[in-house]
């Protein structure tokens, strides 16, 4: 076959990345097998086994693509448009098959890039003549996600073949830095975020010690250093073998791209059993397999966890490399060309397709899972005083109980700086107990960083945490002593083994608070206490984050609060948060024979405690709701 590609770039163009690579090697693997292949591609060029033009300058390329097909190459066989947010449209000219090569869709890489009337202009395209100019057309691109991302422009899915990236074949494992070091590659643009990843490592540096090497070139550079993050090298553009390097030493690739098209460089860390760190987006969700070759993080404060996470858990970090190195196996260059020609020769045969009707979908809004975050590089972030060290300040500030009138206050300010709520909540909670608890061995049941931990210690309690994240026991700038990880449903206890349980704010996410209370029950002795308090679905706070679509329900509410305000950074129905009712709990307390309910109070207006009496209005007006229970001896 005569194949000419049209492409923005020519590997050896300084700004060359994935994306070119793998049409090198595409364009090698078919002139190898006897293809004629003629690669178009804006300057500068070099030589290579195949044909190679030089096609002209950044934009006026496509403005000369007509005139280059008509000059030479209306013979083709095939011509293949590598759409790079813009691309060639070629099939307005061609009457023969023509396929549209798109890594990823640049609809939110625009306004990035151009002011706002030209993104509007250049998203315009994408989203609207590039689906009507290729509609006779097959598509090829790298992932799921982007044939996904295709399909919400309206491209028909049985048009769309996924050709995924390659990968040279594996070499000899190098040791690991001995120190922890933690690798970023890539252009410093904007959508990329490294300014936001120096950010989150300005927290988990004194945490995990060690250093963060980025490396590449771009406008983000300043970006960057303005941050002065602590032992974070910009090491500008490495040469390829400095590439393998580095990714061979490193602990983790950290990958805070808010957009891929497949991520090749995860699989290039995979060969060195290099596992990664990223953020759960669009391509990367793809490369990365969670908990098998990585961790994939929905927020900033989750990347944090999961990054200390995978530098204190030695076994987790091994398990990890083995598993991406595992993966890289599976893919070859020479399996990526079979796919391609494969699919070349299908739009041969096939001629001009008939033309598809569009059927567009509504794109995802920014802040959708598929783009986490997009906008947290224009901000400076939330800073967690649990891991900035800032923790100490707020233990120090510890005084009289709060009121509620100041509890509200701290709790509008919750997303931006949670401690101070849960500081002052948990010590006016304890103050409103009316157990003694001086001497009294308690178990702290999700105490999570620790605030009521802390505040039972103070009242004179024994207290134990236990929490199943063991993230939070253990990056807590002021150390959590006496706690330990385990699951609330099968505490890591013996039977009769403590005076009290408290438990605050659990039992909305775990997905079954039945396992939870009989446990409870079996580890309490005889005339013991238990103080459980959670946030009542039906409540004004009772869907968290998706809060007031919960109204609508889990599903239709979670789904309307991405539509209109994005993706929630935690507190997913079904995934973090499970709808929670007090008939519910009731009901389940009243089937343990060993518990008893000694009384239930709305946590924020204990004296309003008639709200609970009520069924129906205390599942809205209680806000959330706590329960006095007491052990006693199971009936023979």
């Amino acid at each position: 076959m005569r194949i000419v590609i049209n492409a923005w770039r020519d590997i050896s163009h300084p700004l060359a990345g994935g994306s070119e690579l793998m049409l090198d090697k595409l364009a090698t693997g078919l002139h190898e097998r006897g293809h004629d292949v003629l690669l178009c591609a804006g300057g500068p060029v070099a030589e290579h086994p195949y044909s190679v033009v030089d096609g002209g300058g950044r934009f006026d390329q496509y403005l000369r693509s007509p005139l280059r097909y008509v000059s030479g190459q209306r013979d083709a066989d095939v011509v293949v448009d590598v759409a790079n947010g813009m691309s060639f449209y070629t099939p307005l000219w061609r009457r023969k098959p023509t396929i549209c090569l798109v890594h990823h869709v640049h609809t939110v890489h625009w306004a990035q890039w151009f002011p706002a009337p030209v993104a509007a202009f250049g998203r315009n395209l994408e989203r609207h003549a590039m689906p009507a100019a290729y509609s006779r057309s097959l598509y090829v691109t790298v992932s799921p996600s982007s044939a996904e991302s295709l399909a919400a422009l309206g491209v028909d899915p049985k048009r769309i073949r996924i050709v995924e990236n390659g990968m040279d074949a594996p070499e000899a494992l190098a040791p690991k830095s001995a120190e922890p070091t933690f690798v970023a590659l890539g252009r410093l643009v904007p959508h990329k975020r490294y300014d936001l990843l120096a950010r989150v490592w300005k927290r988990v540096q004194p945490i995990t010690g060690g250093r963060l090497l980025i490396a590449g070139d771009g406008p983000e550079a300043d970006r960057i250093r303005a941050v002065q993050a602590p032992d974070l090298e910009l090491l500008g553009f490495v040469s390829d073998e400095e590439k393998q390097r580095l990714l061979s030493r490193a602990w983790v690739l950290v990958h805070p791209s808010m957009l891929e098209g497949w991520g090749l460089v995860v699989m290039e860390a995979a060969r060195w059993a290099t596992p990664t760190l990223a953020f759960d987006a669009p391509g990367l969700r793809d490369s990365v397999v969670h908990a098998r070759t990585g961790l994939l993080a929905r927020s900033e404060a989750e990347l944090a966890d999961f990054w200390v996470e995978m530098v204190l858990d030695e076994d987790l970090r091994a398990k990890l490399g083995a598993g991406a190195r595992e993966r890289a196996q599976e893919f070859s260059w020479s399996a990526t060309v079979d796919k391609f020609e494969r699919v070349l020769e299908e739009a041969v045969e096939g001629g001009r397709l008939p033309r598809t009707r569009r059927n567009t979908r509504r794109m995802a809004r920014t802040g959708h899972p598929a783009e986490p975050g997009p906008h947290a590089d224009a901000h400076e972030p939330v800073v967690d005083p649990v891991i900035s060290g800032e923790l100490a300040d707020d233990l120090a500030a510890a005084g009289a109980p709060a009121t509620r009138r100041e509890l509200l206050r701290l709790f509008l300010r919750e997303r931006q700086n949670p401690n101070p709520f849960y500081r002052r909540l948990a010590e006016r909670s304890v103050a409103q107990f009316d157990r003694e608890l001086a001497g009294a061995t308690v178990l702290d049941v999700g105490c999570g960083h620790g605030w009521d931990t802390r505040a039972l210690r103070d009242a004179g309690a024994s207290v134990v945490g236990v929490d199943l994240n063991p993230v939070k026991l253990r990056a807590t700038g002021v150390p959590l002593p006496g706690s330990v990880v385990g699951d609330a449903g099968r505490l890591p206890f013996p039977d009769q083994a403590f005076d009290g349980v408290w438990c605050s704010n659990l039992l909305e996410h775990v997905p079954e608070p039945e396992p939870l209370i009989a446990e409870v029950e079996r580890v309490l002795r005889p005339g013991g206490w238990a103080w459980l308090s959670w946030t009542n679905w039906w409540s004004p706070w009772g869907g968290h984050q998706i809060t007031p679509f919960h109204y609508l329900g889990p599903r239709l509410g979670y789904r309307t609060r991405v539509r209109l305000l994005g993706e929630p950074e935690r507190a997913v129905p079904f995934r973090g948060l499970w709808p929670t009712t007090i008939s519910g709990v009731l009901s389940m307390v009243e089937r343990r024979p060993g518990l008893r309910l000694a009384g239930a109070v709305p946590r924020y207006y204990p004296s309003q405690r008639w709200i609970l009496s009520v069924p129906g209005l205390r599942e809205v007006a209680t806000w959330n709701c706590v329960l006095h229970l007491e052990r006693v001896a199971a009936p023979a």
